[in-house]
This record gives C-alpha cells, structure tokens and sequence, in this order.
C-alpha cells in the first residue's frame, strides 16, 4: 500500500544525458503506474547564458532561501563542510547540485567600445527535471552495485572477482555493512530474487532495513519485483547525479553522445602532443577515452585491449610497446588545454557562419553534444581556431587593441559630406550583433583602405538578414553618408543604405 506521503525531486539534466535520462524517467513511471505510486515528471529544456555576476547573484539568493530550512535542524546554515544531521546534508548536496550541474566557461568579445579583453560568462544547455513520487512502504534499501572486474558481463559459465560501487546516498552510513565480508570474493550472474543467471553487466545488492538480510538481484528483479523505496530507485537511475559505475575499460561500446566540452578536450589534447590537426581522426577520438598509465597519457579505444590485441601480446596490452601498436599517446591535463578548448567553443559561438561547414560548427556548439555522425565536424573545430589564431582574428575579436590616438587622428576630417554617396575598400575591424524588438542588428565598423581616406573608421547598422562578412575581412563597400560622429578622440563617418562585395 502506498503511503500518502509524497517526494520531490528538482534537478539540472545535461543535454547529453536528456534522451536516455528521459528514457528512464518513463520506465519509472510505467513500474510505478504498474505498482500503484503516485508518480509524476516534467522536463522543461533551458539554455541558460549568465555573467559570473548574475550567476553568484542567483546563487547567494537561493542560498539565502534554504537557510531557514537548515535552521530547523539546529545547525550552523553558513557551515556547508561540517557534517550535519542528515536532513540537512541532503538539503545543502541537492543545492551543491543545484548550482553545479552542466554550466560551462566561455567568452564573449570584448562590449562595444571597450578593450579590456573579453567578458567571461558561463552557460548550459539540457532540462530541469521536476519529479513528484510517493513512497511505497518497504523494508530494503539499495546499498552497492557490481561490476566485474576483468571483463564486461558476470556470465552463467563462470564466477568472475568484482568491483564494489557503495551508492553516495548510503555511504558512510554507521550500520552499512562491508560487501566483501558478506559476499564471496567470486560471483556469477545469478539473481536471488528469480533465482536465474544469465549475462548481466551488474548486480544490485540489496538490504533489508528490519532483519539485516543482503541480497544480490539482476536490474529487471530490482525495478519490477522487488519492494523498493522509489526514492532509492530514482537515486540509482539518476545518473545525472551519479557518476557512471565501473571502469572505461571494461566497455565494449562507447555512449552514444558525448559532451561537447569532453570531447573537445580528448581531441584538443592529442592534437597538441601532435602538434597538428590530424585530418579524418574525429570518429577515433569519439571512440575512445584517455586513462594515464605509469605517468604516460594515452588515447585508448573503447573495448580495448580484447577488440584489438592480438592474443599473444594480451597479457602485455598496456605494456607501452603495446600501447603505441594500437593506441595513441596523448598531453596530460593542464589549465593551458582548458583554457584553449573554451576559447575554441567561444569563437564559434561567436562565428557568423559564411558556409554550410561553418553552420554545421555552429549547431554543434549550440546542441552541447557531439555523437558519432558529428565528431568530424567537433574535431575540425581546432584547425578552424588555430586559423583564425594565425590571421589575428581571435586577437581582434576578443582582444582589441586600443587605437592609438596620434595628432594626425586628433584633427582627422570626416569623410565627405552628409548626403554623399561614397566608395571605398576597407577592412572590417569590429563586428557586434544585438538582439532589439525587430530582431538582430548588427553594428559593422570598418577601417579604410587607401585613398583619401585611408585610416578612417566607418560605422554601419544593418538589419540585414544576408550574410555578414567577418572581422579582419576586406570588403568594398557603398553607402550614403548619414551623419558624423567622434568616438574615442576619433572621428567616425556613419553611413546607410550600404552594399558589400568581397574584395
């Protein structure tokens, strides 16, 4: 029977996770429809772009709203390291999650008429999760998952050594009991609860609260048959909030989706122990996952080493002569990486696509997520920022340089006169869009190349939807003369009704 008591759960799902999360939240909701739980979820997608300003703003207010929660409980509220009663814990680890779940660092070019460098923001991208569940009254408790250890099932033919993983809401706890003493060292696939062995790649170990009893039951046993608090359940499919059991080693398949962040760090690091773009490598890379081994980082394939090494040499698969046959050799971790990949992911972000590969980059960097068919594009990413590295557009887009203003500047004329219809070749030095009431405008602010006016600023505001050139590109450009202006002890020319062609 269930209890009238009911359950909430808000959490951030990132985009890469959201369709198998989802997937399981209807799982849920079809065993406890079948179970008579009240059970309820709605994902509402965000993608969420705040200054650090904002961002700690947010987070101090909502800090300040659970403060009153924690009081009840008669501890410190500003103490979030001291071990509080468990209610509190949980209340101050659902806020940690709250506040840390999904968001990236990027940058943004430098605000108009600024050249302090770029602004730095964080974003994410996925879904708020909001659940409601009841509680069925139940005497076990979810306390560990297996794995095994030296390959990637537990089968029925034999027993295998396994890897505990103690689920974070029960560890610690004064009463947990220590799974190596109550289970055999070796095990098979066999379920208690169906009393079957078949292939499974985990075992859940279950206890009971009341008499003590441990018991090892397959998934399906876990979610269909076998009395479980809900709370716990939710807690064990969550795997937003809980890492991924087990080690990348025993996978025989990689996920379908990556983190674009991740991924981009994989690549970013080989290409760099490289020192170049590898053309064609993007699948290999999404393929594969980075383990350090004797001090030494290395880029290994999924299913790795039973998929690739010959049986002679199995015994020696991460020997590194065996690792430099099938694997690749990669940098370590370093802030200098991290730095680079979120400047990479910021210019494109940025970038105003002039080809159909610049969009397909662009919606890459918008979804969040890189999956097998895309990881070409993601992996091209770095040859694109280096390029623009090379030519001095990150330079000017993220870090201008201040004009230095020289006598000649300071009694420069402006360009004709208001009215006039001019032409000229030019450079365009800065190029800022902004969303208003009727859409994007954007400012373009050229430089004049040659002629009379050689070194003049000009401004121009379109609400073109045509495609823009890029800064550091050379353009002829027309247009009438609107008005004069000065900025920065520089004289500007403002026109309108302007045509662009490539030089």
């Amino acid at each position: 029977m269930a209890s009238e008591s009911v359950s909430e759960v808000e959490m951030f799902i990132p985009i890469h996770r959201l369709e198998n999360a989802e997937k399981k939240l209807n799982r849920l909701a079809r065993m406890a429809e079948s179970r008579g739980i009240d059970f309820e979820f709605r994902l509402t997608k965000v993608q969420d772009r705040l200054t650090f300003e904002e961002y700690n703003r947010l987070r101090d207010a909502d800090w300040e709203s659970i403060k009153p929660l924690l009081q009840r409980y008669g501890e410190d509220a500003g103490d979030l390291a001291g071990e509080n009663t468990p209610e509190s814990s949980n209340l101050i680890s659902a806020w940690q999650n709250r506040w840390k779940s999904g968001w990236r660092r990027f940058v943004v070019p430098s605000p108009k008429g600024s050249y302090e460098g770029p602004v730095s923001m964080i974003s994410r991208t996925g879904a708020i999760l909001r659940m409601k569940y009841g509680v069925l009254d139940s005497d076990w408790r979810v306390i560990a998952v297996l794995e095994p250890a030296d390959d990637a099932y537990f089968t029925s033919r034999e027993t295998s050594a396994y890897m505990v993983n103690t689920l974070p809401k029960v560890e610690g706890g004064e009463e947990l009991p220590i799974i190596s003493e109550v289970i055999p060292e070796n095990i098979n696939s066999f379920c208690e609860h169906c009393q079957t062995v078949r292939r499974r790649s985990e075992l859940i170990v279950v206890e009971n609260m009341k008499t003590g009893e441990i018991s090892r039951v397959g998934s399906t046993c876990l979610q269909e048959y076998t009395k479980i608090d809900p709370s716990f359940t939710m807690k064990f499919f969550s795997y937003s909030e809980i890492p991924t059991f087990g080690d990348p080693t025993m996978l025989k398949r990689g996920p379908s989706t990556q983190d674009l962040y991740e991924f981009m760090e994989k690549a970013t690091r080989y290409f760099n122990y490289r020192d170049s773009y590898i053309k064609g490598i993007g699948r290999s890379i999404f393929d594969s996952y980075v383990q350090e081994i004797d001090g030494d980082y290395w880029m290994i394939p999924f299913g790795y080493p039973r998929n690739y090494v010959d049986s002679s040499e199995l015994p020696f698969a991460y020997k590194p002569w065996v690792l430099e046959k099938y694997t690749k050799r990669t940098s370590p971790p370093s802030s200098r990486t991290d730095e680079m990949v979120m400047m990479m992911i910021s210019y494109v972000m940025e970038l105003n696509p002039r080809s159909d590969f610049e969009h397909n980059l662009k919606r890459i960097v918008r979804s969040g997520v890189v999956t097998s068919k895309t990881a070409g594009y993601a992996a091209s990413i770095y040859t694109v920022y280096r390029r623009a590295e090379e030519k001095g557009i990150i330079q000017s887009v993220f870090f201008p340089t201040p004009p230095e203003v020289s006598e000649e500047d300071e009694v420069s004329q402006h360009m004709g006169s208001v009215g006039d219809r001019l032409d000229f070749e030019a450079q365009v030095i800065r190029k800022q869009v902004r969303d208003g009431y009727y859409g994007e405008t954007t400012m373009m602010v050229f430089q004049v190349v040659g002629g009379e006016y050689d070194g003049s600023e000009v401004i121009w505001w379109s609400s073109s939807s045509k495609r823009m050139p890029s800064v550091g590109d050379v353009v002829s450009v027309r247009g009438t003369i609107k008005k004069h202006g000065e900025f920065r002890g520089k004289k500007t020319t403002t026109i309108s009704r302007a045509t662009i062609t490539e030089s």
